[in-house]
């Protein structure tokens, strides 16, 4: 799953010194933001034509999305993917994406993803890259 792939590569790049400011810093925002929009939409959304998500994969899958993640979807809609006058201007430090948590809070709906998913269904590279999330 390229999205997943995109998170936790951005993430491990946002971690890196030299990365926390500047356009460098933007471009893995960004790219890590979109991943991020994309995997939840995944887990917490419905399908919509030809998207693939959760529920074709376990289709008694009904897990509510948890707050902190909300926000961060919030965050990425109003920051990253919408023109918005809600968008933070400057590098205040609350504009910082704590990236950390936002993926321990993800791995939790991920192992329950995995716990209820039939694995002949899966790609075999998917439990592993959901497993260094």
């Amino acid at each position: 799953m390229y999205e997943l792939w995109m998170l936790l590569e951005t993430r491990n790049q946002l971690k890196r010194p030299g990365a926390e400011v500047g356009f460098y810093n933007n471009l893995l925002v960004n790219s890590w933001g979109l991943a991020l929009r994309n995997i939840l939409d995944f887990f917490f959304c419905s399908a919509q034509d030809d998207d693939v998500v959760a529920r074709h994969y376990v289709p008694t899958w009904q897990v509510p999305m948890p707050p902190s993640l909300r926000e961060a979807k919030s965050r990425t809609n109003k920051e990253l993917a919408h023109l918005t006058t809600k968008r933070i201007a400057g590098t205040p430090d609350h504009k910082a994406w704590d990236v950390d948590a936002i993926s321990d809070e993800l791995r939790l709906t991920v192992r329950e993803f995995l716990r209820q998913a039939d694995p002949g269904r899966l790609h075999p590279d998917v439990a592993s890259l959901f497993a260094r999330i």
